[in-house]
């Protein structure tokens, strides 16, 4: 009995790995909550270009390569495969291959905060109460959350989203791809930019203006920055946001909030380009990619910070 018992253990520890082993996401859940304009994946990343009128583009790490002319956003990556928000059709849902072939679109809707694991797309239908659905390998829709969704992120495991649950409240929710049930994980606060990293939850508690954590496993909460940020992304190392109270500077701190460093000196008494207001942050690896937008001269830029912290310009354009 006792060997039995063992042999069934190792199957069903097995079982989690090989899950878990084959489980593809499509883009990391900072990326997508600072609106998906970038997407890291293993043969370079897939951006929307300032330079080309927000087209589509593949860098493979030496050349810039356009993919098609679609206004992209919350794109994600699988197996070759780039699905995203097409802002020039109305933000409905695209696929379409990294070399420019077979493109398709999948709704007749607009969706926002899409999410792919393996073959499967979760996005919220803007359209239809800000509801979450799904769409399999089989073009099928299913409902998963049927109430309105304000963000919308996963590890591949577990769904994470905000909807409001009071008067300026706007609490997180966790759910179970597997069990299909739903956790509550904050309350009273206004919550924004859902990090998950490592069975740990990261994000700005607008009300209280400060940046928390929430350990998945016991639930408990902490404070880790007790100040005003905003544009949260996060790696497995290090947490990056901007930071009001110094023009929107990009910053660097470890997943415990201590070695907090300034990593972009844009100064605020320069009139021309560089002196682009950070309002977004993207990650590839530990490279940092911040988005900024000038009134002065009216220009969108793409500024990557490598892991040295030297800043270089990626992508720019004067409109």
């Amino acid at each position: 009995m006792r060997k039995l018992l063992l042999m069934l253990l190792i199957i069903a520890l097995t079982s989690c790995n090989l899950l878990k082993e084959e489980s593809k996401v499509g883009s990391n859940s900072g990326n997508i909550s600072n609106g998906g304009l970038i997407c890291s994946f293993d043969k370079g990343i897939i951006y929307r270009s300032e330079s080309d009128d927000w087209k589509l583009y593949y860098y493979d790490g030496l050349e810039k390569i356009k993919i098609c002319d679609d206004m992209a956003s919350y794109i994600n990556v699988v197996d070759s495969t780039v699905y995203y928000s097409n802002f020039s059709d109305g933000q409905r849902l695209y696929k379409i291959n990294t070399d420019g072939s077979n493109r398709e679109r999948l709704t007749n809707f607009s969706v926002s905060n899409v999410n792919v694991i393996n073959k499967e797309i979760y996005f919220i239908n803007m359209e239809d109460g800000f509801i979450v659905e799904k769409i399999d390998i089989k073009g099928d829709r299913t409902i998963i959350i049927d109430s309105k969704t304000n963000s919308l992120v996963t590890d591949g495991i577990f769904l994470y989203y905000i909807k409001p649950t009071g008067k300026d409240e706007f609490s997180i929710f966790m759910y179970n791809l597997k069990s299909y049930e739903t956790t509550q994980i904050t309350q009273g606060q206004y919550c924004h930019y859902i990090n998950v990293i490592d069975k740990q939850i990261f994000y700005w508690s607008v009300n209280e203006n400060v940046l928390r954590r929430i350990d998945l496993e016991t639930l408990e909460s902490k404070v880790l920055i007790n100040q005003g940020i905003d544009h949260l992304n996060s790696s497995s190392k290090y947490l990056y946001f901007t930071n009001p109270k110094e023009g929107y500077n990009v910053f660097r701190c470890n997943l415990d909030g201590t070695d907090l460093i300034q990593i972009s000196y844009i100064s605020k008494d320069i009139q021309n380009y560089p002196s682009f207001n950070p309002s977004s942050i993207f990650l590839d690896k530990e490279n940092v990619y911040y988005r900024g937008f000038s009134e002065n001269v009216l220009a969108d830029s793409f500024t990557v910070i490598d892991t040295d912290l030297n800043s270089i310009v990626f992508d720019f354009s004067s409109r």
